[in-house]
C-alpha cells in the first residue's frame, strides 16, 4: 500500500489556505474595531482637561490655570512648551495616566 505524499500534503495546503466565511467574517471585524481604536490626535492647543482648543500655547495653559489649577512651574526654564504639552496629552489620553500621581484612571 504505497501512499501518495506529494497529493496529501497538496491537499493539506489547499485546506489550510481556504478561509471559510466566517473566519473571512472574523477577520473584516478585528480590522473595524482596530479602525475604530485609533489613538486620540494629540494637540497642544487642547486643554488636558477637556475637549476645549485655545488658539495658542499660552492661552491654553492659562485657560487651565485658571478652570482646573494647572500650572507648570518654573515656565522660564522651560525649552519646549509644546513638547511639554504634547507629552502630557500623550501620558492623559493614550496612558490614561494622572499627571499628579500617576495612577492609571
Amino acid at each position: 500500500d504505497e501512499v501518495n505524499v506529494e497529493s496529501t500534503t497538496a491537499a493539506t495546503k489547499d485546506e489550510e489556505t481556504e478561509t471559510s466565511p466566517q473566519q473571512e467574517e472574523e477577520e473584516e471585524d478585528k480590522k473595524q474595531q482596530q479602525q475604530q481604536q485609533q489613538p486620540p490626535e494629540i494637540n497642544p492647543h487642547q486643554c488636558l482637561f477637556d475637549k476645549h482648543i485655545s488658539s495658542s500655547l499660552q492661552a491654553n495653559i492659562d485657560r487651565m490655570h485658571r478652570k482646573y489649577g494647572f500650572f507648570i512651574p518654573d515656565q522660564e526654564y522651560l525649552a519646549d512648551l509644546e513638547g511639554l504639552l504634547g507629552y502630557c496629552q500623550e501620558k492623559v489620553r493614550l496612558g490614561h495616566y494622572c499627571l499628579y500621581c500617576q495612577k492609571v484612571f
